[in-house]
């Protein structure tokens, strides 16, 4: 099912102080050979979100998934869960990153979580193939940090992941204020991993 985000009034500039171009084409290279081609899509706001250049068409959309993981992980400085569960600056890599589920990685994700005093089992993200914990989930850093938000505010740690959650909601609310545009604006919908991802 698609979805269309609302129009807004005087977004845009007048066109003819625009700079516009085709969508861009970026090629992936091995030692010189070509491996992929991927076509991009790129615009250009000033402060108030009026386009000032664009290459394709700058009224798509899509999922922005993993890039929204810093942005996520604003949640533990904005409540002050960073400094009381004093995690590091290890654990706050592994929480915006998607990571490859090594050992180091999964024993990483299990620092936050013990310095929070929560258990692995409460991740909601899946066990990956060939894996017996969700630590090795390449998201699982994130998740963690959801975790350690409601432990330090007493929300309850079951379905974190469920949009109407307090944790969810205080990111939505910090994603709308950092990009100055009201929390209706943005449409979600479940990742892979469990936590809904914004558009």
């Amino acid at each position: 099912m698609s979805h269309r985000i609302p129009d807004r009034p005087s977004m845009n500039l007048n066109k003819r102080s625009r700079h516009t171009t085709q969508p861009l084409t970026v090629h992936l290279l091995r030692e010189g050979i070509m491996e992929s081609e991927h076509t991009c899509q790129a615009v250009v706001v000033d402060h108030r979100g009026r386009t000032l250049s664009m290459a394709g068409n700058n009224a798509s959309t899509t999922f922005a998934r993993s890039c929204l993981k810093p942005i996520q992980a604003i949640a533990l400085s904005a409540t002050g869960a960073l400094d009381h569960f004093s995690l590091t600056e290890a654990d706050l890599a592994i929480i915006c990153g998607s990571h490859m589920g090594t050992i180091g990685q999964a024993r990483q994700v299990f620092h936050i979580l013990w310095r929070c005093d929560a258990e692995p089992s409460l991740l909601c993200c899946p066990v990956p193939p060939a894996q017996s914990s969700p630590l090795h989930h390449n998201c699982s850093g994130k998740h963690a940090g959801m975790i350690a938000v409601c432990q330090h505010q007493g929300w309850l740690t079951q379905a974190y992941c469920d949009r109407n959650h307090p944790v969810q909601e205080l990111i939505l609310a910090l994603m709308a204020e950092l990009l100055h545009l009201p929390p209706a604006e943005f449409i979600a919908a479940h990742d892979d991993c469990g936590a809904p991802p914004i558009v």
